[in-house]
C-alpha cells in the first residue's frame, strides 16, 4: 500500500479513513511582529545564524530549511517521496520520515547531504521521536504497514539503520500517528480499532497500553502531534488534527492524571493541528510552531496562550505537515 499521491491534508486525516475508518530547549524571538518570511534562494546555502527550522512538505516532496526566527530560506532538501514528521536529537541532528519511501533520513545541522538513512521495511513511517539516554533510541510511528493496519512503532538503538524491534498492539492501535518521549516512556496517539482517537504509552520493553484521557478539558477527536514541552512541566501536549486545539494532558510520567480545562487554542488556523513544535525562548516565554497544511504555511504562536500567529513562514511551501527546530 503506497501513499505517494497523498496531499498534506490526506496524509494527516484522510489516510486514516482509507486505512480503517482516516527535545531540548531552543532560543527564539519573543517579540515577533506579524509578517511574512522573506523570499529565499531555493537550494541556497548561507552560514547559519543560529537555529534552523525544518519544514516537511509532501506537497512539494521537499524539506524547506529556514533561519529561525529570522525567516530567510536557508536551503531546500530534496530527494524525498513523501516527507512527513520530523524529530531532533541533543546533537541537533534532524530525522525526517519519508512515508512512501519507507525510510527515515538523518541530517546533521545545516547539512544538505544525509549522514544516514534508516530503513523501515514494509512500514509507512509518519513521525519520530528521539531519546538520548540511557541508550540512544529513535522511535518511529508507522501509520500502518504497506499491506494495511495495524500501525506499529519501529525502534532503532545506538544509531542502527534498520529497526532492532517493531512493536504493535492491534487491540489498542489501528493506526499509530504521533509519539513523544517523557521520563523514558513513549507516549503515542492514533486510532483504535473503532477508528476513534486513542492515546497510549509504550514502556522500555515494548509493551503498548491504552490510556484513557479524563478530566474537564476533553480530548482530541483525531490524533495530532505529541510532545513534552522542553521546560519543566507535568503535562504532555497533544494536538487535535480535527481542530485548532492543543490539549495539556497531565501525567506523573507513569500514569495520566487528567486533562485540565485550559487547552491552547490557535486562531487563524484551518483546523488541523499536526506535528507542532514547542520552543522555549525564556523561562516564561514559549512558542508553538504549527504547520498549516491546508493554508500552505507555518505559523508561530504564543504558548500556552495560543491565539493568532505572530509570524508566518510561507516561502515555497504547499502543504507542510512536520516541523522541528535544530539549534
Amino acid at each position: 500500500m503506497k501513499l505517494s499521491a497523498l496531499s498534506a491534508s490526506v496524509l494527516a486525516v484522510a489516510t486514516l479513513a482509507a486505512l480503517g475508518g482516516c527535545g531540548g530547549s531552543q532560543s527564539g524571538n519573543p517579540n515577533l511582529a506579524p509578517q511574512t518570511a522573506p523570499a529565499g534562494k531555493s537550494a541556497g546555502r548561507h552560514v547559519p545564524a543560529g537555529n534552523l527550522l525544518y519544514v516537511s512538505d509532501p506537497g512539494t516532496s521537499q524539506v524547506q530549511v529556514f533561519n529561525y526566527p529570522a525567516g530567510a530560506l536557508y536551503q531546500t532538501l530534496t530527494g524525498f517521496t513523501q516527507p512527513a514528521g520530523e524529530c531532533v536529537d541533543s546533537t541537533s541532528h534532524v530525522y525526517v520520515t519519508d512515508t512512501a519511501a519507507n525510510t527515515i533520513v538523518e541530517y546533521a545541522h545545516g547539512n544538505s547531504t544525509p549522514i544516514a538513512t534508516l530503513a523501515d521495511p514494509g512500514q509507512l513511517p509518519v513521525a519520530c521521536a528521539v531519546k538520548n539516554s540511557p541508550q540512544y533510541t529513535v522511535a518511529v510511528a508507522n501509520l500502518a504497514s504497506t499491506s494495511g493496519p495495524p500501525g506499529s512503532i519501529s525502534v532503532y538503538l545506538n544509531h542502527a539503520t534498520s529497526p532492532n524491534f517493531v512493536y504493535s498492539n492491534s487491540t489498542v492501535f489501528q493506526t499509530v500517528n504521533y509519539l513523544g518521549y517523557y521520563q523514558g516512556n513513549l507516549y503515542v496517539d492514533g486510532l483504535n480499532p473503532s477508528s476513534t482517537f486513542q492515546f497510549g504509552k509504550m514502556n522500555n520493553s515494548g509493551t503498548i497500553t491504552a490510556i484513557a484521557i479524563t478530566g474537564p478539558g476533553g480530548s482530541p477527536a483525531l490524533p495530532g502531534g505529541v510532545q513534552h514541552p522542553p521546560w519543566p512541566t507535568t503535562y504532555i501536549a497533544v494536538g487535535d488534527a480535527a481542530g485548532s486545539t492543543i490539549y495539556h494532558i497531565k501525567t506523573n510520567g507513569v500514569s495520566i492524571l487528567n486533562t485540565p480545562n485550559s487547552p491552547t487554542v490557535l486562531t487563524g488556523t484551518c483546523n488541523t493541528i499536526l506535528q507542532f513544535f514547542l520552543v522555549k525562548i525564556a523561562p516564561q516565554q514559549h512558542e508553538v510552531i504549527n504547520p498549516e497544511s491546508c493554508a500552505g504555511m507555518v505559523g508561530v504562536h504564543k504558548y500556552p496562550a495560543g491565539g493568532p500567529s505572530g509570524y508566518n513562514y510561507t516561502t515555497s511551501l504547499v502543504g507542510p505537515v512536520g516541523v522541528v527546530v535544530s539549534p
